[in-house]
């Protein structure tokens, strides 16, 4: 038997007393002191005590260091009922009770929340494993959520941002719902943390944007206009959030870089609806099965536009789905994350400079932890296998 009656010293009972939270420090010194004192009958046992105490220490001194928490799904809308992936969700959110996770888009397949009635259950699936979390839930729309670019494309959008609002108005320590609203490109700027700016951004609404087919546009402005400000917003936010010592994350449906299947380039009928007379398709909205691609000229137009104002800071992450895949990049200082497997598998067509990590065999999502130590640890969580740190980033 072994005899564990320790003398912990005053000092540490008054730090107790005055305190609750023990520190890291004095939670070392109390196990430290703890290991010394403690007489055991034989080596084996003493061995394990020591490995257990570590290990529990480790996992302490690991949650310290973490100060926010945010995990990012995409395009999770396939499926009625909650598969692994999210019930995985909901296990590490119930776990981490103060975080943030963001609904990367494409949250309702094939086309958003129309008429039929599995639309409901499918996005129901995905708000179902947020019961009983209190921290911060963001939903951003993706092509599919705008009816897969079909001309009624915003009404689809409209009551998809009051359901997701509905239940996040239900939960009354939870902040967040659905953005941007009522059809705008954005953007929508919060604080998840005291240093941690979030500014969700519609990407699609550049690719929504054309004949027949009606966007959100700032009050007496046209769609160029709209586009214009948005752009001086969006470097406005992200000047004020570097003055002020604070991480950036935009997320966004669209990726700015990727090797997936949208990035492959254009192909014979791309090439004469895009760049030919047959233009006069896309009145009707015949083009918006080619207009997903990124060597679609309005959605490169966006990445150049979108790429200009980001590179002008330093240490911004762009976390997007589009791609059923995960990806993660480094370019610069910036990260751009692709997490967009929630439900769905494409592959990988290309490795593109600066990928730190992809898989395209399975469904899972990113998280990412902001660290006291001014980095960030980037994550990967699939339902079968382990959690996987790809990289650990200074910001």
């Amino acid at each position: 038997m072994m005899n564990t009656r320790v003398n912990v010293p005053a000092v540490m009972k008054n730090n107790q007393m005055k305190n609750p939270n023990i520190c890291a420090a004095d939670t070392i010194s109390i196990l430290t002191f703890f290991c010394l004192q403690c007489k055991f009958s034989n080596i084996i046992k003493r061995r394990y005590f020591i490995l257990v105490i570590f290990f529990q220490l480790s996992c302490l001194l690991h949650a310290q260091d973490v100060i926010h928490t945010v995990f990012l799904i995409g395009d999770a809308g396939k499926d009625t009922l909650p598969g692994p992936v999210l019930q995985l969700l909901g296990h590490e959110l119930s776990k981490n009770q103060n975080s943030s996770v963001v609904f990367l888009g494409d949250n309702i397949y094939p086309q958003g929340f129309d008429s039929d009635p599995l639309s409901e259950k499918k996005l129901h699936a995905q708000l179902s494993v947020l019961e009983g979390f209190t921290g911060n839930i963001f939903f951003v729309p993706g092509n599919h959520d705008w009816k897969a670019g079909k001309w009624q494309g915003k009404k689809c959008l409209k009551r998809e941002e009051v359901y997701v609002d509905d239940f996040v108005a239900k939960h009354s320590n939870s902040k967040g719902g659905f953005f941007p609203k009522n059809g705008l490109p954005g953007p929508y700027t919060t604080l998840l943390s005291k240093k941690l700016r979030l500014i969700c951004v519609d990407t699609h609404w550049w690719l929504q944007s054309q004949f027949f087919h009606p966007v959100g546009k700032y009050k007496g402005k046209n769609r160029r206009r709209t586009s214009k400000i948005f752009f001086q917003q969006l470097d406005s936010i992200i000047l004020d959030a570097k003055r002020n010592g604070e991480d950036v994350l935009i997320v966004a449906h669209h990726p700015l870089i990727s090797g997936g299947v949208h990035s492959l380039q254009l192909n014979a009928i791309r090439l004469l609806i895009n760049y030919t007379p047959l233009q006069i398709l896309g009145l009707s909205g015949g083009n918006r099965l080619l207009t997903q691609g990124m060597g679609q000229p309005r959605y490169k137009r966006l990445i150049k536009k979108m790429q200009a104002c980001i590179s002008n800071y330093d240490h911004v992450i762009y976390a997007s789905g589009h791609e059923h895949n995960i990806q993660t990049y480094k370019r610069e200082k910036h990260i751009y994350v692709v997490s967009g497997s929630g439900s769905k598998l494409s592959k990988m067509e290309k490795k593109r400079e600066g990928l730190l990590y992809s898989n395209d065999t399975q469904k899972g999502f990113i998280k990412l932890e902001y660290l006291q130590n001014k980095s960030v640890r980037i994550s990967v969580l699939y339902p079968d296998t382990p959690e996987k740190v790809i990289a650990e980033e200074v910001q």
